[in-house]
């Protein structure tokens, strides 16, 4: 081989090594856990569509003598949004410390996400270990519910007009007759035939939202004014619910909400829905979240989501009116 080969074989050899050493970096094992310490990870989910539930469980055991640290989530649960967890705390029947976290949070977009638990800490005796629960990959599938919609009808056949008898008259009198009455008949094939105006119907509930929509995405409002943003699309989902419902949607919380929707024949998607934005609109403005505005924006998709027009709700059984809620 000569000297030239060479240096180009060892070359390609060395940036070879250089491109897999990061990847051997990143499926390298665990670091072992403390001893005395066990990490189990679940997943609970209530469907596979964008803004749905997810619940991930991730439940520790560890000896008495230890600590088990759980710092607030500094970013995103891998490709999920973050979410504080409910922490509890019980003694097992062998005796040990039982820590059971629990985080409830919603993906914003389709197909096989990653979903990373926080890291964690151990401390015991002065010493603190890091420990990285393991990961778990979702699979979110739609937008919308397969729901199906109603296939437009075609136009109506043309009416078909037949001749009629004339009775037999003098010439001169029947000359004139048959006149107007081949005007007539004329007149008359020509409004038949002519194609009925269409009719003009007032836009619906969901055709004003979506405007609202389109309105609010074009206004320019992200990255500076989120809060803005959030308070538009919350009112624009509301007010159509309103008005498609006849609910007082904006004097309810999301949990009112989304209960009232059910009772009202609301289709278990759209009650899901509406349950996640409002809970993340109603966060920004009344409970001072501040989310990054790349995950904000993936709210319009899941707003026009909701109004999009399904087909109608279903009868809501008989029974008391639930009373208005306080307003948020």
């Amino acid at each position: 081989m000569s000297p030239r080969r060479l240096a180009v074989a060892l070359l390609g050899l060395v940036a070879l090594l250089a491109l897999g050493a990061p990847s051997a970096a990143a499926q390298a094992p665990p670091s072992p856990l403390p001893p005395g310490v066990a990490v189990g990870v679940e997943v609970e989910r209530e469907g596979d569509t964008i803004g749905d539930p997810v619940r991930l469980t991730v439940v520790v055991t560890h000896p008495p003598g230890g600590e088990l640290l759980v710092p607030p989530p500094e970013g995103p649960m891998g490709a999920l949004e973050p979410a504080s967890p409910v922490v509890t705390r019980d003694t097992t029947a062998d005796g040990l410390t039982r820590v059971t976290l629990v985080y409830e949070t919603r993906a914003f977009a389709t197909g096989p996400l990653p979903l990373t638990p926080p890291a964690l800490s151990y401390r015991r005796d002065g010493l603190t270990t890091a420990i990285q629960p393991a990961g778990r990959i979702i699979d979110v599938r739609s937008l919308l519910p397969a729901d199906g919609s109603a296939a437009p009808r075609g136009l109506k056949p043309a009416e078909q007009v037949g001749a009629t008898g004339f009775p037999t008259v003098p010439v001169a009198v029947g000359g004139s007759i048959a006149a107007l009455l081949l005007l007539a008949v004329g007149v008359t094939l020509a409004r038949r035939r002519r194609p009925a105006p269409p009719a003009t119907a007032a836009p619906g509930p969901g055709a004003l939202a979506g405007r609202d929509l389109d309105a609010i995405a074009g206004a320019g409002l992200l990255p500076h004014a989120v809060d803005e943003f959030c308070a538009r699309i919350n009112g624009a989902v509301r007010g159509y619910l309103a008005a498609r419902y006849g609910l007082p949607a904006l004097n309810l919380t999301a949990s009112e909400l989304a209960e009232r929707l059910a009772r009202a024949g609301a289709d278990a998607g759209t009650v899901q829905r509406v349950r996640s934005l409002c809970q993340a609109c109603d966060g920004i403005a009344y409970a001072g979240s501040t989310p990054s505005a790349a995950r904000v924006a993936r709210y319009l998709d899941l707003a026009q989501a909701i109004v999009r027009e399904g087909p109608a709700p279903a009868a809501a059984p008989a029974g008391p009116t639930a009373p208005a809620s306080e307003v948020q």
